[in-house]
């Protein structure tokens, strides 16, 4: 049972250090001192792991860094090429706003095609659960896999 708690807190880790918000070089070591604090009532959870597990985040986390994307997810709530589509994206851009303003929104044009997108999503669970707030207003949404910005997750 031991082991698998182990293990369990492993990949807990790792996957939230694949996906970290931080700087390189304290953001992994947050998730390992949180869980090793003792708290009164609660039973103590010790972690033992080869340093080069450390290194291995921290190069992770740096080279995400610098690449300044990883792979995510956004939704797509607008998509028009007519002649109009520039006017119909600016009054979806704004139906949008005026209803979420705490998400991040971008507008893509190729001519004669616009596309709004919308949110940098690391997971399609979290894309999901905005898209359902989403979709009663624009019932055409839909999530789509997109480079996202590291820096802003």
């Amino acid at each position: 049972m031991r082991n698998l708690l182990t293990v369990s807190v492993l990949v807990f880790y790792l996957s939230f250090n694949t996906h970290a918000q931080s700087t390189a070089t304290t953001s992994h070591s947050y998730i390992i001192n949180k869980i090793q604090q003792p708290e009164s009532g609660q039973g103590h959870v010790q972690i033992i792991q080869d340093k080069r597990i450390d290194e291995l985040l921290s190069k992770v986390v740096e080279r995400n860094t610098k690449k300044g994307t990883v792979r995510g997810y956004r939704i797509q709530i607008f998509r028009e090429n007519s002649q109009v589509a520039q006017e119909k994206a600016r009054i979806a851009r704004s139906k949008f706003v005026s209803n979420f303003d705490d998400i991040e929104v971008y507008e893509v044009v190729k001519a004669p095609l616009w596309r709004i997108y919308v949110g940098d999503f690391r997971t399609l669970n979290e894309a999901f659960r905005v898209y359902k707030k989403i979709e009663p207003l624009f019932p055409n949404a839909f999530i789509i896999p997109e480079n996202i910005d590291y820096n802003k997750l």
